[in-house]
């Protein structure tokens, strides 16, 4: 569950004052943020494969995959620009790599219709 403060927050930002704070929080973990982060999964696996990165992210060696795409992304600017721009787009702007490819795989990717996960992950084989 989201902290007391940040529901609070949120309650007070969106107006959801007819709300629970364990409405807000089933809302925006059930829905908002899946929603805003399960689109971006595409433009992931394309930047991972981009980085030569993919095949370690899909064998499951995530350290190797974050190391490679930080690698890739320090190198080149318009690499480090793309990701920044990605990372935002997921709204996981603040986690550094290595926890965002962990919060896709045992989070994001668990919760997604079996076959939009496979339908998105068939593209990049």
């Amino acid at each position: 569950m989201l902290k007391k403060e940040k529901l609070n927050n949120l309650k007070k930002e969106y107006r959801l004052y007819n709300y629970s704070l364990n409405q807000i929080n089933d809302f925006f973990r059930t829905v908002s943020f899946p929603e805003v982060s399960r689109r971006e999964l595409f433009n992931i696996l394309k930047m991972l494969k981009s980085t030569g990165s993919l095949e370690d992210f899909k064998a499951g060696k995530l350290e190797d995959a974050a190391l490679k795409l930080d690698d890739k992304t320090k190198s080149l600017v318009t690499t480090e620009m793309e990701f920044t721009k990605l990372k935002n787009a997921t709204s996981l702007s603040k986690l550094e790599t290595l926890r965002l490819l962990e919060v896709y795989v045992k989070v994001i990717m668990i919760e997604m219709a079996p076959d939009t996960l496979e339908k998105t992950t068939a593209k990049f084989k």
